[in-house]
């Protein structure tokens, strides 16, 4: 784990090409003007089951002599989903980004959504987090065993101990507004309403198909010790800044991406909650040859004291917000939310191997092998992953899969993460870093 750390850092401080101009093989492929892509959702990740859904895209790339038709995947990109899975997820959007805002290096994105989970993963917060640890405090060393020692014991009363539901209508939007060439500064704010629902003295129904009550769960015994049982409104304001260099974002092959976000919910802003967070993360890809690119992540977060227990598993990157540690963004070979705390630190190494491509129909579709090592720990303080970092407390796994980029822009993922406990396999869309 310290060599892979180590190798990250060293690799990412190689300078690398500032011009964000697409590659030739990338503008001569590109299309010109208003253009429709649709396609079903249809996915899988261990955590969530099978995903089912459709997403309709409209893109506007604008024309070849356009002033930004060089530097940017797309003008506009609208999309619309109804997405569900057969775990209990349901995520339902309506999307814009839109670069260059009237001709200038303003762009704006923002959502409309409703998210449910059923099935929310919770296994405590915090350093104390090693083990998977059943009610009576025994330790596991699989979840495998975990699972068939306690939490199908007693005629799977046990069965939902980890688990919780909530549901959260939101809305968020952002600025972005290029200063000097490859640096970006980003405003924004998102409206939440979260309401939690705990699985204690629920039915449901089994694997074998039979009617149970569900016991006690974790999130119920340690209630008294975290914030944000009953759930509420966490409303924020966003600040960050971007040094961006990828030459193609969607499915990059050289650059750099680093970012730094302030997220602050504060009852100034119609929240019911007072904290704040601050996560920085440092991306680099490298074409090592031709066919062959390595990407890397070193990522950072740290949440202050007030965080509701929901929202203290994310790491709120200025493109997207993750949840880890585990899950198909952050450690692919635990489950989702696996290592969660006010601290957390992360590192990934992926290599992508471009095996080739086919063209039916005029859809363009590219295959890459890939291969992943992912590592990340919690910290109960924010200076602790720098002043004690705890190397061999790290959680590490490890994988491989396949990419399928679609007409350039939609990226496709097939991974298999293995961990000391257990496999994880997500089948979905965009790369984890």
């Amino acid at each position: 784990m310290k060599k892979l750390t180590l190798i990250t850092l060293i690799t990412l401080i190689i300078p690398a090409r500032l011009a964000a101009t697409l590659s030739d093989d990338t503008l001569k492929n590109k299309n010109e003007g208003y253009y429709f892509t649709g396609l079903p959702l249809v996915n899988y990740t261990t955590d969530d089951g099978l995903g089912y859904g459709a997403r309709v895209y409209l893109y506007n790339n604008g024309m070849r002599n356009d002033k930004f038709f060089a530097e940017s995947p797309y003008l506009m990109q609208l999309y619309a989903q109804f997405y569900t899975t057969t775990e209990g997820y349901s995520y339902h959007e309506l999307n814009l980004d839109m670069y260059s805002i009237a001709g200038t290096k303003f762009r704006v994105k923002s959502a409309l959504a409703y998210e449910k989970r059923t099935n929310a993963n919770y296994y405590g917060q915090g350093e104390g987090i090693k083990s998977l640890t059943d009610a009576s405090g025994r330790e596991y060393d699989t979840y495998s065993q975990y699972e068939s020692d306690f939490l199908k014991k007693n005629n799977y009363r046990n069965f939902l101990y980890n688990k919780y539901s909530y549901t959260m209508p939101k809305y968020w939007m952002k600025l972005v507004g290029e200063m000097i060439r490859s640096i970006s500064l980003i405003t924004g704010f998102e409206i939440n309403k979260v309401a939690i629902e705990s699985w204690d003295g629920r039915k449901f129904t089994g694997a074998d198909g039979h009617r149970y009550n569900s016991g006690p769960t974790l999130l119920d015994i340690t209630r008294g010790s975290i914030t944000g049982y009953d759930g509420g409104w966490t409303n924020a304001v966003k600040a960050g800044i971007v040094y961006d260099t990828r030459d193609y974002p969607p499915d990059p092959s050289t650059g750099f991406y680093i970012d730094y976000t302030f997220h602050a919910v504060s009852r100034y802003t119609g929240s019911d909650f007072n904290y704040h967070r601050s996560t920085m993360g440092a991306r680099r890809y490298v074409e090592i040859f031709k066919p062959l690119v390595l990407a890397l992540r070193v990522s950072y977060t740290d949440t202050s004291k007030g965080t509701p227990f929901y929202d203290m598993p994310h790491f709120e990157f200025l493109e997207d917000t993750v949840n880890g540690l585990g899950g198909n963004r952050t450690l692919r070979g635990f489950p989702m939310n696996r290592f969660v705390g006010e601290t957390m630190a992360m590192a990934n190494a992926e290599l992508r191997l471009r095996m080739g491509e086919v063209t039916p129909g005029g859809e363009r579709f590219t295959f890459k092998m890939i291969a992943f090592a992912d590592t990340g720990n919690i910290y109960d303080r924010a200076a602790d992953p720098f002043r004690n970092p705890g190397f061999s407390q790290y959680k590490t796994c490890w994988g491989g899969g396949l990419v399928v980029v679609w007409n350039l822009a939609t990226v496709i993922h097939f991974y298999y993460g293995v961990s000391r406990e257990t496999t994880q396999i997500s089948i979905d869309f965009n790369h984890s870093i």
